[in-house]
């Protein structure tokens, strides 16, 4: 810590404190950049970075000419991170690539990684930020800081907004598919089962990943309602 008479220069704790009331930029620039596709643009690159303006160029919705600079600033705070790799260039111009983070935020149906685009932009979406606002009520009222904030809990709200319903299926199959494919690689335990049923099992990723490759298996996924009504059928289900 540094001074000049009583004045703080420097202060760590203060700093951090600080770090951690802002911390909310980053979870918030990862979704401006799902939003927008620019991990897919960037991996598509063939591994040339791109600038802001040559990432803008292959985002039809981009015109202002605030546009460059504000994307300049959300790269630069998520490369500080890892997720992109700034490189300088003549005229210091700034270029963007792709790190071992960014594989998990690629979409295209390329993608060997286990991609969670999905589940950032679940957890960022209106209705859950919404939430964080009423976790204080979790400890003044004990009440469930969801149903605070929505009047009912998180499962019923699924079933009566569309929206929100296909973004929290969307961030379940993404992180279903991306574990079970390493379980059934390394789990030896279905060897002999002849009928599964999956509890809460969603639209069944979850059972599709195992039934493809235990094939003697039937499965029942075992869910809600409005949650079975938009679940695909897939050989092997009862």
């Amino acid at each position: 810590m540094g001074s000049l008479g009583s004045m703080v220069l420097q202060d760590d704790d203060r700093l951090r404190i600080m770090e951690f009331g802002t911390m909310c930029g980053i979870p918030s620039a990862l979704n401006a950049v799902i939003k927008l596709g620019i991990p897919d643009i960037l991996s598509s690159s063939q591994d040339a970075p791109l600038s802001s303006a040559e990432i803008i160029a292959q985002i039809p919705a981009c015109g202002s000419s605030g546009s460059g600079a504000n994307l300049d600033r959300i790269l630069r705070v998520l490369s500080s991170v890892g997720v992109f790799q700034e490189s300088l260039h003549d005229g210091g111009i700034r270029k963007y690539g792709v790190t071992p983070l960014c594989r998990y935020l690629v979409t295209n149906p390329s993608n060997s990684g286990l991609p969670l685009s999905s589940w950032v932009t679940l957890n960022q979406d209106v209705v859950f930020m919404k939430t964080w606002e009423f976790l204080y009520q979790s400890v003044t009222t004990g009440a469930d800081p969801f149903t605070a904030a929505h009047g009912k809990p998180v499962f019923d709200l699924t079933a009566n907004n569309p929206r929100f319903r296909g973004i929290f299926d969307s961030a379940m199959s993404d992180n279903s598919n991306a574990y079970m494919r390493l379980v059934v690689e390394a789990y030896d335990g279905f060897q002999g089962v002849r009928t599964l049923v999956d509890v809460g099992g969603g639209i069944g990723n979850s059972l599709r990943v195992i039934l493809g490759r235990h094939q003697g298996i039937k499965g029942i996924n075992f869910d809600l309602p409005h949650v079975i009504s938009k679940a695909p059928d897939f050989p092997g289900t009862l």
